[in-house]
C-alpha cells in the first residue's frame, strides 16, 4: 500500500489545490446531520426581514411554478439572456412555451435594452434575466419596456446572493435566489423568491403545497456529498484522490463536475415539483443569519484585484456586487488547464453548469467558449492564487480577447435552437 501512494505521489505535485470549496464550514455541516433530529417547527420565513417571501426546494421548482401559475397561451414567448441553466429553457418548453434568446454584453454583463425591445412580439409574455458571476444588472431601462408591454419581469439571482441586505433589483417583479450545494452561503440546496406582488407568492405557496418533500435520506446523502467535497478540498489528500480516479479509468474533471451539480438526470418535472426537506429549511434560516462581512470583502478585494491582472476577463465593466467567479478568455485552453496541474492547481471550463442559447455565434457564446471558470470562493492563500493568476495570465492576449469579445453582431430575436454548455 505505502508503495502505491509513493507511486501516485511521484507522478503529481506535491500539492494540488481544488477548483473551489463549498462556502459552508463544519459548525453547519454537524448542524445539519442534526437538523432532521431537531424538535420545533418547520421555519416558514427564512430570511431575516419584514418582507414576504417564501422557501422552496430549489429556484428550478420557483421557476416552474411561477409558469404554472401564469395563465398564459400556450406558444407564449419568454424573453431569456443567453447564459442561463439548461434546465430553466427546459422548464420553459415543458410548460408549454418559448424561449427566446437576447445578447449579453461580454463587457458589462447585461442585456441591452434595445435587445429586449427588438426581442419582443406580440406572443411575449415575460422576460428572465440572470445575472452573472456576482454582477448586478441595471433593470431600469428593462423595466421601463417590461411595463410599457404589460410583461412579468424576473430575475433569477442563482449566482447573485451576496448578503441578505440585497433582495433584488427594485424593479423586477420576482427575485429568486439559490442556495444550493455550490452557492454562496450554501444550505445545500433551497431557495427564497420574493415578489412585489403578494397574492403572486400566495399563488406560488398553494400550487407547492402537496407537493411530496425530500426524503430524510436524500437529505443526508447531500450532506455526506458536501462532507465529501469538502474533506477534498485539502490540497494533499486531493492531489492523491485526483490520481486514484485517473488509476480507476475515471475522469476527475467530469466527477468533480457532476458532483457540483444541482440535479441529476431523470424526468425533470419530478425532479423539481417537490418541497425542502424541514432541515434545509433549518439550515437555511441558521445560514442567513450569519454574518460574513469579512469574507465577503476578502471575496471583492480578491475578485478585483484578479480582474485588474487578467486581460482577458469576461465582465470588466461590470458592476459586481460581489464576485463568485471570473470567466476568463485564454488561448489554448486545454495547454493552460494541464500546465496548472502540473504546477498544483485544478483548474477547468466544466465548473459551471452555465450554458449558451439560442443562435450558436453570438458574441457571447464565442468568449464562452475560449474561457476557463475561476471561483473567488476558492480560500487557498494568496501567495498561492497569485501563483495561479500569473499561470493564467501568461495564456490571456488582450488584443485576442477584445477582438473576439467585439467581433460580429447579434441578432436579438434569435431563438433557442442550439446549446453550447460548459
Amino acid at each position: 500500500m505505502k508503495s502505491f501512494v509513493r507511486r501516485l505521489a511521484s507522478r503529481c505535485p506535491r500539492r494540488l489545490w481544488a477548483r473551489g470549496r463549498l462556502d459552508i464550514g463544519w459548525s453547519d455541516l454537524l448542524f445539519a446531520l442534526r437538523a432532521p433530529l431537531l424538535a420545533g417547527a418547520t421555519p416558514r420565513r427564512v430570511w431575516p426581514t419584514k418582507r414576504e417571501h417564501i422557501a422552496m426546494h430549489s429556484v428550478r421548482t420557483a421557476w416552474d411554478a411561477l409558469l404554472c401559475t401564469q395563465q398564459w397561451p400556450k406558444g407564449s414567448e419568454i424573453i431569456v439572456s443567453e447564459a442561463n441553466i439548461p434546465d430553466m429553457i427546459r422548464l420553459i418548453e415543458l410548460n408549454g412555451f418559448v424561449p427566446v434568446a437576447v445578447p449579453i454584453n461580454p463587457h458589462t454583463l447585461e442585456v441591452e435594452e434595445g435587445a429586449v425591445e427588438a426581442a419582443i412580439s406580440e406572443r411575449t409574455r415575460a422576460i428572465l434575466l440572470s445575472p452573472l458571476f456576482g454582477a448586478r444588472m441595471n433593470l431600469e431601462g428593462i423595466s421601463a419596456v417590461a411595463r410599457r408591454h404589460n410583461l412579468l419581469l424576473v430575475e433569477d439571482n442563482a449566482q447573485g446572493f451576496s448578503d441578505t441586505s440585497f433582495q433584488g433589483a427594485p424593479e423586477a417583479d420576482v427575485a429568486l435566489f439559490s442556495f444550493g450545494l455550490i452557492k454562496t452561503r450554501t444550505a445545500l440546496g433551497g431557495a427564497v423568491v420574493f415578489a412585489r406582488d403578494e397574492s403572486l407568492l400566495k399563488a406560488l405557496e398553494n400550487r407547492s403545497r402537496h407537493y411530496a418533500r425530500v426524503p430524510t435520506k436524500e437529505f443526508y446523502m447531500r450532506v455526506a456529498r458536501a462532507i465529501g467535497l469538502q474533506c477534498l478540498a485539502q490540497p494533499l489528500l486531493f492531489r492523491v484522490f485526483w490520481r486514484v480516479l485517473e488509476w480507476r479509468g475515471i475522469n476527475p474533471d467530469v466527477w468533480l463536475s457532476k458532483m457540483a451539480r444541482g440535479m441529476g438526470g431523470g424526468d425533470l418535472l419530478v425532479a423539481v415539483r417537490r418541497r425542502p426537506h424541514r432541515a434545509t429549511l433549518k439550515l437555511l434560516r441558521r445560514r442567513l443569519r450569519e454574518e460574513n462581512n469579512s469574507q465577503m470583502n476578502w471575496r471583492i478585494r480578491r475578485g478585483q484585484a484578479s480582474l485588474n491582472a487578467l486581460p482577458g476577463t469576461l465582465g470588466r465593466e461590470a458592476d459586481y456586487g460581489f464576485f463568485w467567479a471570473l470567466l476568463v478568455m485564454v488561448k489554448e485552453r486545454e495547454a493552460l488547464i494541464e500546465r496548472a496541474r502540473q504546477k498544483g492547481f485544478d483548474i477547468s471550463f466544466r465548473t459551471s453548469s452555465l450554458a449558451c442559447h439560442g443562435a450558436q455565434d453570438t458574441t457571447f457564446s464565442r468568449a464562452m467558449g475560449r474561457a476557463i471558470f475561476l471561483p473567488i470562493s476558492n480560500p487557498m492563500p494568496d501567495g498561492e492564487w497569485g501563483r495561479l493568476i500569473e499561470i493564467v495570465r501568461d495564456f490571456c492576449e488582450e488584443e485576442y480577447a477584445s477582438q473576439v469579445a467585439l467581433s460580429g453582431r447579434v441578432d436579438a430575436s434569435a431563438r433557442l435552437d442550439a446549446t453550447v454548455e460548459l
